[in-house]
């Protein structure tokens, strides 16, 4: 073989070498396209299979929570004569299954049930929220009573004018002095019959409050009544202007003035019984419950069938702090951990109050 068929063997081979390296490259570079074409029209599809078992696991732990979170019969049965038992236990430690009541019930009661996974909810209705309403149902009722028995100082002027008959063309001064007799008996009758009414009232909201005892009370109607006595026969003397209408008018001025003086007094002492029977209200309430934690501590094995982790939440009805109206009741929350503690002696009664919550609500 020549020299010049070498070289053209050479360049030959050299060019189909060339040729197959580019062909092998071309074939790669389409396997690599399809196989990449192939994962985009996958990857939706996986996509959606994701998102769909995604879906139906969420749906079957939704559907499978409240199935394994309500509680069954079974379980609520003990727990019902369990709290059932703790506030029999309770009420009977607070004295509240005493009779006393109306028709002989008890003078209090412990309604009690039980909030699954959280512990025991009671409200106490005990004598102390009535003996708070006292003084006030009192009031309400001696201002009823006193507006049926007053009397409507106007009707006698009315009357009076209805039998005069129509008015003269002339001015009667004979009737005008009669009417003006009247108007300064009708002043006196108005001022001096309010002094006495809050006079009586004031004392019937002190004997409610315990200010005064009963002889005091009776004592107190025996001036009242005096006073008005008085008060009505210098009316009648006016009347009938037999001494002249100015001693009698400075006898109903003087007897004005001491009956307002002496309500203004028993308006001072009311104050005074009002701030006092607050303060013996509040110190009964402190002992009430001082009782209610020691009668806690003492029934706490009632509770065995609840998890210590749960709570004895305890509403005194009633009973909440009285110089804010619109929080009547006062509520304690006690550890049921802190009670089981102090039912071994691990703890005192004033240990599990502080590590309580009292408040009013």
């Amino acid at each position: 073989m020549s020299v010049g068929q070498t070289i053209r063997l050479m360049a030959t081979s050299r060019m189909i070498g060339r040729g197959m390296t580019s062909m092998n490259m071309t074939t790669k570079d389409m396997t690599n396209k399809r196989i990449a074409t192939q994962g985009k029209a996958k990857s939706p599809l996986r996509r959606s299979v994701n998102l769909a078992n995604a879906a139906f696991l969420s749906v079957c732990s939704l559907l499978a929570l409240p199935v394994l979170g309500q509680p069954g019969e079974n379980e609520i049965a003990p727990l019902r004569e369990a709290v059932s038992a703790f506030s029999e236990a309770l009420a009977g430690g607070l004295g509240l299954n005493a009779p006393g009541g109306l028709f002989g019930t008890s003078v209090g009661s412990v309604q009690a049930r039980y909030l699954f996974g959280q512990g025991v909810y009671l409200e106490v209705r005990s004598p102390l929220a009535s003996r708070r309403q006292r003084p006030s149902l009192v009031a309400l009722d001696s201002t009823l009573r006193q507006l049926q028995l007053d009397q409507n100082p106007f009707s006698r002027i009315s009357a009076a004018a209805s039998v005069a008959g129509p008015a003269a063309p002339e001015p009667d001064t004979q009737l005008l002095s009669q009417m003006t007799e009247q108007l300064q008996q009708l002043d006196y009758e108005l001022i001096v019959g309010a002094a006495l009414s809050e006079a009586q009232r004031t004392a019937e909201r002190l004997r409610s409050l315990e200010g005064i005892d009963q002889a005091a009370y009776r004592a107190l109607q025996q001036e009242f009544d005096d006073l008005r006595q008085r008060f009505a026969d210098n009316l009648s003397l006016m009347s009938a202007n037999e001494t002249g209408v100015r001693p009698v008018q400075e006898r109903l001025d003087s007897l004005r003035e001491s009956i307002e003086q002496r309500a203004g007094e028993l308006k001072q002492q009311l104050e005074t019984a009002q701030a006092d029977y607050e303060s013996r209200w509040l110190a009964e309430r402190d002992e009430f419950e001082v009782q209610l934690v020691a009668a806690a501590c003492r029934s706490a094995g009632e509770l065995a069938a609840l998890r210590g982790d749960q709570s004895v939440v305890v509403v005194l009805m009633g009973l909440g702090d009285g110089s804010v109206r619109a929080r009547p009741d006062r509520i304690h929350v006690i550890p049921l951990a802190a009670l089981r503690r102090c039912e071994r002696d691990e703890m005192t009664a004033e240990q599990v109050a502080a590590a309580s919550v009292a408040y009013s609500y």
